[in-house]
């Protein structure tokens, strides 16, 4: 199972489905500088509560740019071939109403033809 976390500045709200689902892969996706310095501390985070087999990507975004944000996810999803779990965002309002409609119609269409 693939994991997709927009980044938060809340720590608990970018790993909590990782806690709990322990899935192969976490895709963190948010700005560029602040993912990757977050990843690492969430890489060893899970390692001290024992999980160190799952492994963390970054996918950089513009935070509120709908077309940037839906050509991240479109590649994501294009390159994964398994169920995917969405949980948390940085991104609010119509933005995120928009992109998970968009994640939805994305998946059924995939892995439904």
């Amino acid at each position: 199972m693939v994991v997709i976390e927009f980044f938060s500045e809340t720590p608990i709200d970018n790993m909590i489905s990782t806690l709990t689902s322990h899935p192969d892969k976490m895709i963190l996706v948010g700005q560029s500088k602040i993912i990757r310095k977050n990843g690492k501390a969430y890489e060893k985070f899970l390692a001290s509560v024992g999980n160190d087999t799952t492994q963390i990507d970054y996918c950089s975004v513009i935070p509120h740019d709908l077309g940037n944000i839906v050509t991240a996810l479109e590649k994501i999803m294009n390159d994964i071939k398994t169920r995917v779990l969405s949980c948390t965002s940085i991104i609010s309002g119509p933005v995120l109403s928009m992109t998970v409609i968009w994640m939805d119609v994305f998946f059924h269409q995939k892995f439904q033809a």
